[in-house]
């Protein structure tokens, strides 16, 4: 089980970070080319700022799923550097618990949200707002996974360090 999860999580990182360096490089060219058609042709793309504004909300929220994964997300950890190795292990297992439960209750309104922007299109491109609002869900599911090997990873290495204290060793 342990290794199909983190080989879901390898193949989803390599996806993400694939489709996050694809949005912002499809991002840049398309910001780029209006800037161009501004100042030289004097003519405006009304889709691209709407587009890359979308574009964006994907962005962030994917790169939010990666981050949680390779725990780089911004804490203040003053008090925990006291703390001994298994304190701050198993305080970071209650916090992946309740990011997890935050991340389920994100995942239902952020779906339920998404459902009913299938009516409401967007301004200038007229493609349900939906795909725009999925970001959310995709996301939360994509950080409940991560979040939950990050547990089985702090719990086995609580395991395995209780395991090598005890027993003969010479």
């Amino acid at each position: 089980m342990k290794r199909l999860l983190d080989s879901v999580c390898y193949i989803s990182i390599l996806l993400t970070n694939f489709i996050t360096k694809m949005l912002l490089s499809v991002m840049v060219f398309i910001t780029f080319i209006l800037v161009i058609s501004r100042f030289i042709f004097s003519y405006s793309f009304p889709w691209v700022e709407e587009l890359t504004r979308y574009l964006m909300v994907w962005l962030v929220l994917l790169g939010a799923a990666v981050v949680l994964r390779i725990d780089k997300h911004i804490s203040v950890n003053f008090f925990s550097d006291y703390f001994s190795k298994t304190l701050k292990t198993i305080l970071n297992i209650i916090f992946q618990l309740l990011i997890i439960g935050y991340l389920v209750i994100l995942t239902v309104v952020g779906y339920r949200a998404a459902n009913m922007m299938w009516i409401l299109k967007s301004p200038s491109m007229g493609f349900p707002l939906f795909w725009v609002y999925l970001a959310l869900p995709v996301s939360s599911v994509m950080m409940i996974v991560y979040a939950v090997n990050q547990i089985i990873d702090y719990v086995s290495g609580l395991i395995n360090k209780s395991a090598n204290k005890g027993g003969c060793e010479g």
